[in-house]
């Protein structure tokens, strides 16, 4: 396979939520590459698909990746150069050029039973058939500087009356809520700090499945890949 490392680069840290996320098996499929995985703490589940046309060259292989944060790490070096990605016994080979230096990595991994985060499939107990809210990941980000503001570690999504409401902070302290007009049921979910990891990740404008304190889905589509990331709520 061959892919400009940015473009793999970005893919992997949005489905590994920026390393959480510490081992993954990539799938060859006849759409793309495709990854469903989990983090240690069961509080996060991803799914991703980097379509075969965002590869320079496509083919079967299967890629286990032991640590995608060390995976990460030696993509960034190249920016937006190709890059090769092989796996042999178990091992990731990536290997690239920068200016007139090969550079190639042999990365020991497992086999595929033995990466933790890896799934098959998403539980069959999640079901999302609410209709999806289209929010500009904005919001979001912006909710995520509140909780640096107020050293806090969560925020709550509530909808009612036709607006969109994001607060930081805990009642009878110091609180900081956005709202935005947008036509939704009513629902209220605690998302816990992991979801702020989440937030760090995704992009532009998303689709959010979201109902009173159940988790919540947001998806974001590129022309390089689809992301689904689910996250628990907080009980209370």
């Amino acid at each position: 396979m061959k892919i400009k490392a940015n473009i793999l680069f970005d893919f992997v840290r949005k489905v590994s939520v920026n390393g959480a996320v510490e081992g993954s098996c990539y799938n060859a499929t006849e759409s793309g590459l495709k990854v469903i995985t989990k983090d240690s703490t069961n509080q996060v589940i991803a799914e991703g698909l980097l379509r075969k046309e965002a590869f320079a060259v496509y083919d079967d292989t299967k890629l286990l990746v032991r640590n995608n944060k060390r995976c990460m790490d030696f993509l960034s070096q190249f920016g937006n150069v190709e890059v090769t990605l092989s796996n042999v016994e178990n091992d990731l080979i990536i290997s690239g050029k920068i200016g007139v230096r090969t550079f190639n990595a042999n990365m020991k991994s497992v086999s595929e039973d033995m990466l933790d985060g890896n799934l098959k499939e998403i539980p069959a107990s999640l079901s999302f058939d609410m209709k999806p809210l289209r929010v500009n990941c904005d919001i979001l980000s912006s909710a995520k500087k509140h909780t640096d503001m107020l050293k806090t570690k969560s925020m709550t999504l509530t909808g009612a009356n036709n607006k969109l409401s994001v607060t930081v902070g805990e009642d009878q302290f110091d609180l900081i809520t956005q709202e935005q007009e947008l036509v939704t049921d009513d629902f209220k979910v605690k998302l816990p700090e992991m979801f702020l990891q989440v937030v760090d990740v995704v992009a532009g404008e998303v689709d959010m499945f979201v109902k009173t304190d159940y988790p919540i889905k947001l998806v974001e589509k590129t022309k390089d890949y689809e992301l689904s990331i689910i996250t628990a709520p907080i009980s209370e």
